[in-house]
């Protein structure tokens, strides 16, 4: 009896609970509706199977503006993921890590560079945002990779949320992300963001500068990959201009001295066009200009692959 008891009180608090979950109201906040998507998207960035063709490597700007779908599309014979992570540093461990995704039958293995004077800091080498997931214990892997639909169906919710909704409070500012299998994050605002006064962006960025062993350790690296039939690819992510003038001059980043040492060790600089595309934060690409630069970007290493793999042209990249 008192075993019946028990089981009919669980029954009861499970279907309570999916009632509950299926009733709970959506948050006027967007961040506060993909926290479940958010976690099975960097669990699953950094427990990728080797079957890649291509692993793009980057920061956030790689990491928004780079859809490897829509490189697909024009690139049909292969397969990328993108590689790249808030605050990305370019350094060792992210290089390894993203050579372990390149597959052992792709007959042009290619890595490809997103390249920002920002992912030379020194506090950017430590690759937090990887750690934090690769880390994660196997159960919450292992549930999130398999069971994302229960994940997001379940994910916890702040009580605010029901006043929030009545009184149809919002936060002043609405973040918006679609969340990709392929490692691309389509992102965009609301309102976007007034950048025109740079002043402090620049004396944030004031008590830093490039890593010089770090720039190092990256031309060693495009070397040994390249000895090794890999193909290099690096480029800047397109952003507003005026944001990376002022990187790379408090940064004292030199752009065109670190191509001639790119170029040096073996890599393939594209000289990709920074106009034409639009940022909602004055840094990061809106998710129409992150597919209109991942078709140029496409097109531009078609021009680096066997004849019989190279698509016609798109007229973007003309």
């Amino acid at each position: 009896m008192g075993q019946e008891r028990v089981l009919r009180t669980f029954i009861l608090a499970a279907m309570g609970l999916a009632l509950f979950a299926y009733l709970k109201p959506a948050s006027p906040d967007p961040m506060e509706n993909t926290r479940a998507r958010l976690t099975w998207f960097y669990l699953n960035k950094t427990h990728q199977p080797p079957e890649y063709d291509a692993v793009i490597i980057g920061d956030s700007r790689g990491l928004r503006g780079i859809s490897p779908g829509t490189m697909e599309k024009i690139l049909p014979d292969l397969q990328i993921f993108n590689f790249s992570f808030n605050a990305g540093g370019m350094n060792p461990e992210m290089f390894t890590e993203a050579e372990k995704l390149l597959s052992d039958t792709a007959s042009q293995p290619i890595i490809i560079l997103a390249t920002t004077s920002l992912s030379f800091q020194t506090w950017k080498q430590d690759n937090s945002q990887f750690r934090e997931y690769a880390a994660k214990p196997r159960d919450q892997v292992w549930m999130y990779l398999k069971g994302g639909n229960l994940s997001e169906y379940f994910q916890p919710m702040s009580p605010a949320i029901f006043p929030r909704k009545w009184l149809g409070m919002k936060p002043p500012v609405l973040v918006w992300e679609e969340f990709h299998q392929d490692g691309w994050i389509a992102s965009d605002q609301q309102p976007w963001s007034d950048y025109s006064d740079l002043t402090e962006h620049q004396q944030k960025l004031a008590p830093y500068r490039v890593d010089q062993n770090a720039i190092s350790n990256y031309m060693s690296q495009v070397r040994d990959w390249t000895s090794n039939g890999i193909l290099v690819i690096g480029f800047t992510p397109p952003s507003n201009p005026a944001t990376i003038e002022v990187e790379d001059a408090a940064l004292d980043f030199d752009p065109s001295g670190f191509r001639s040492q790119f170029e040096t060790a073996g890599g393939t600089w594209l000289d990709l066009p920074r106009e034409g595309y639009e940022t909602y934060d004055g840094s990061h690409l809106t998710k129409a200009s992150a597919v209109r630069f991942s078709e140029v970007l496409a097109q531009s290493i078609a021009r680096y692959l066997p004849p019989a793999a190279a698509p016609p042209m798109h007229p973007s990249a003309r």
